[in-house]
């Protein structure tokens, strides 16, 4: 079935979120101050548990967790990032699942373009966007109930 006979279909059955793929760059379109402070944060994130590492201290970095004692969304990140370095990856998995899984999905998102010349596109409608909206944050609030009680 071609392309446009596909999307046809798709847009006859009403299906309110659609992933198609269309050509594009093999080179994300993200600026390069958006890279630098994300590396320069990633930079400074390890130092400091480079640090607490090795003074033998835990630092805490997260304000929401060092003024409330409960992990934020995205605590584990740094645990998590430094077991998949050293080849530990369930224990990554266990330190954020979400983030984990974010993580895999971003690499597959913006690594596909580079490998094969398309990239991936969200076609939706207002509900499915809603729909998708709804799903990110209980999916974020799964995560946190989990990081809290773990």
């Amino acid at each position: 079935m071609s392309d446009d006979l596909q999307a046809t279909a798709n847009d006859k059955l009403g299906w309110p979120i659609q992933l198609v793929t269309e050509p594009a760059s093999r080179l994300p379109d993200v600026s390069r101050s958006v890279v630098v402070a994300v590396v320069l944060w990633s930079v400074l994130i390890l130092a400091i548990s480079g640090l607490g590492y090795l003074t033998g201290s835990e630092i805490i970095v997260c304000h929401l967790r060092r003024w409330t004692g409960w992990p934020c969304p995205m605590c584990g990140g740094t645990r998590m990032v430094l077991s998949l370095l050293s080849g530990r990856i369930t224990d990554a998995f266990w330190f954020n699942p979400l983030l984990f899984v974010t993580l895999i999905a971003a690499g597959g998102w913006f690594g596909w373009p580079a490998l094969t010349g398309y990239r991936f596109r969200v076609r939706a409608t207002w509900f499915g966007w809603w729909a998708l909206c709804l799903l990110g944050f209980a999916a974020v609030v799964a995560n946190w109930i989990y990081l809290v009680a773990k």
